[in-house]
């Protein structure tokens, strides 16, 4: 049967790889980081590490089971879901990878930058990196304006808008040209909060997203339903923090396709 794996090399590589890709995902907890990314991501693959260590013993047991036929339903019924599981995530990641790589095509002339968690009054490394895409582009087409959106959530000092309005200005980004939308708790009203000041302004409904990578795809799912078209600015999320938030926006582009 497919799930006997002879080689003791074999078996003892998959575990090790396992366990590093368990312990990947449970770093970010020492961070203070634990959402349903690393949630199921550890959870995942500490199973998949018992099941090469111990293969011998599972594969004997899952032997006896096939001989019922109850066992058989059950087998199927996991591995089909194992199977549709593995090829949505697959799936998920390919057009995550596309739109953010959706990089301007002209010079769309608003960035909106998606909040994220400010430490006080400073903005957190994922929020820095957001700032910096952002920046870049601000600095290269000067007659870009720029939304600041996110509200003032627990542990912060001030609103999420103010902090990054900040460090634009630090960084020598003229205030005249920042947007502030200081009201909005999550994604879906940082772009609806962001496209009704837009309005008011009268600027075109053609944005550009500054945000990590991985959050880009839902960013323009709810940008769609808005009629926002929009543009990808990625930021480079820490390669420790990247596949907990990978695999959290994967179930959260099901939950805003279902409409949850």
């Amino acid at each position: 049967m497919i799930w006997h794996i002879d080689s003791a090399l074999m078996r003892t590589i998959f575990s090790a790889l396992s366990l590093i890709f368990f312990v990947i995902f449970i770093i970010p907890i020492s961070f203070g980081i634990f959402n349903l990314g690393n949630a199921s991501g550890s959870i995942a693959f500490l199973l998949l590490s018992f099941f090469f260590i111990f293969n011998k013993t599972i594969a004997r047991m899952l032997d006896k089971l096939w001989t019922y036929s109850i066992g058989k339903v059950i087998i199927i019924v996991v591995t089909a879901f194992i199977i549709i599981g593995l090829s949505i995530v697959i799936i998920i990641s390919a057009l995550m990878i596309n739109a953010m790589n959706d990089y301007p095509k002209d010079n769309a002339n608003v960035v909106v930058i998606l909040g994220c968690k400010v430490n006080g009054t400073i903005p957190s490394l994922m929020l820095t990196k957001r700032l910096e895409s952002a920046y870049g582009y601000l600095s290269e087409n000067e007659d870009a304006l720029v939304i600041v959106s996110g509200g003032q959530g627990e542990g912060e000092d001030i609103s999420e808008a103010q902090c990054m309005k900040n460090y634009l200005i630090d960084k020598g980004v003229s205030e005249d040209r920042i947007i502030m939308e200081d009201k909005s708790t999550d994604t879906y009203e940082n772009i609806l909060f962001s496209k009704q000041l837009m309005v008011d302004l009268e600027l075109e409904s053609k944005i550009i997203i500054a945000t990590d990578g991985f959050h880009q795809l839902r960013a323009k799912m709810i940008a769609d339903k808005l009629d926002i078209q929009t543009y990808s600015i990625s930021a480079k999320t820490p390669v420790y923090l990247l596949p907990t938030y990978w695999i959290r926006e994967c179930f959260g582009v099901i939950n805003e396709q279902m409409g949850f």
